[in-house]
């Protein structure tokens, strides 16, 4: 049997425990995602339960440990690990925004703007900041991003978006 921890993929909760989709939808309706099957083929595939806790605005331990109880497994000792709590670094007030990209729009029609997003990233200039703006915090692609060197921010703005800062010094 799958153990649910923070580092268990969506994916694989979900195909081992298909019921979980009602009670991921109970926790935050932006697991309503999940129902897009682009997205249930790529994001979720991806993207870990404490990455999907980033998206969805909840903590990663209100969201494992529900999981978890609702298949029987012990509850897990405190996690955290909240990127819009992070300190805003110097760079975010200092360094010119390059892009500005909303991708709430595709998203909402069911479209995967990876793709597009990771091409931005790759020709950023030096010195300049991409700013991707959506419905929850883009985890496996802010992961992505950093893997490449970049530097990355988070912080919530108007109704319930974050804006995602990428810098590539």
């Amino acid at each position: 049997m799958l153990s649910i921890t923070p580092q268990t993929k969506v994916g694989e909760l979900l195909e081992a425990f298909p019921h979980l989709e009602k009670k991921l939808l109970e926790l935050s309706p932006k697991f309503g995602h999940l129902k897009n099957p682009v997205l249930r083929r790529t994001v979720a595939r991806i993207a870990t339960l404490q990455q999907a806790a980033q998206m969805a605005g909840i903590t990663v331990e209100t969201l494992v440990n529900t999981l978890r109880k609702a298949v029987g497994q012990d509850v897990l000792g405190a996690i955290s690990d909240n990127p819009t709590d992070l300190p805003m670094p110097v760079w975010v007030d200092v360094a010119p925004i390059h892009v500005t990209f909303d991708v709430t729009p595709l998203v909402e029609a069911g479209e995967h703007p990876l793709g597009q997003v990771m091409e931005m990233i790759r020709q950023l200039p030096s010195g300049k900041v991409l700013v991707i703006v959506a419905p929850f915090y883009p985890a496996p692609l802010a992961n992505m991003a950093k893997e490449k060197g970049l530097e990355v921010y988070a912080r919530p703005i108007s109704d319930g978006k974050i804006n995602t800062y990428f810098y590539k010094g």
